[in-house]
């Protein structure tokens, strides 16, 4: 965890041209990149929460509560769930491009 909280600015960065380049993810292209780094952040930012010590129900109730404010903004279902896969995917290269060679220690 303090990997990613280190290198915070760098995932973002990395996260925001993705989201920006896929073709999946279209309806966030209404969101400058200060305002998709943002969400980025906040995302990062609680997944050491929710790896630790969140119970399971107040992570599905985080995910229902930013699903019902990306339905509000008029961003499909199908481009959240991409979002998501994008920011786990962002994580995993980047933790892989530390030297992380082996599942255990990813």
């Amino acid at each position: 965890m303090d990997l990613i909280q280190d290198h915070a600015n760098e995932l973002t960065r990395r996260l925001v041209r993705t989201v920006r380049e896929d073709p999946r993810t279209i309806g966030y292209r209404q969101f400058d990149d200060e305002e998709l780094g943002e969400r980025a952040r906040e995302v990062y930012s609680h997944l050491g929460q929710w790896l630790g010590k969140t119970s399971e129900s107040a992570v599905e109730s985080e995910y229902f509560r930013l699903g019902k404010i990306r339905r509000a903004e008029g961003i499909p279902l199908s481009e959240v769930v991409m979002a998501l896969l994008l920011v786990r995917r962002n994580l995993w290269q980047f933790v892989e491009s530390r030297g992380a060679n082996t599942s255990l220690e990813l």
